[in-house]
């Protein structure tokens, strides 16, 4: 499977379903419940790190108040599990539209 749309499922927690689409390139979850408390945050952001070929994710219209781009770089450009998850490598799209932002770090020193 290339692409999956969850897209208004009341999802909150992205758990191991998703362990066996590591070859997913677009992933739609907008709409969903998402929110950015710590521990859910870094649970998410893990299980999304092994979608290694995802080049368009979907993540609008969700409750995520806060993105924590320093603590996304580092889980998606360390070694997890004893492999090398790069996500940013191959994403080239991401939607943040509507939820609720109250800044966006500089993304240019993150690089």
């Amino acid at each position: 499977m290339k692409e999956l749309n969850l897209a208004y499922n009341n999802i909150s927690v992205l758990n191991d379903d998703f362990d066996n689409l590591e070859k997913l390139s677009v992933l739609s979850l907008e709409g969903n419940i998402l929110a950015s408390s710590d521990d859910v945050l870094k649970g998410n952001l893990f299980t999304l790190s092994k979608l290694t070929h995802l080049k368009n994710l979907n993540l609008s219209n969700n409750k995520i108040h806060r993105i924590l781009l320093e603590e996304i770089f580092n889980i998606f450009n360390s070694k997890l599990d004893g492999s090398e998850h790069l996500l940013f490598n191959s994403l080239s799209d991401i939607d943040l539209s509507n939820n609720q932002l109250q800044s966006i770090p500089d993304l240019l020193e993150l690089r």
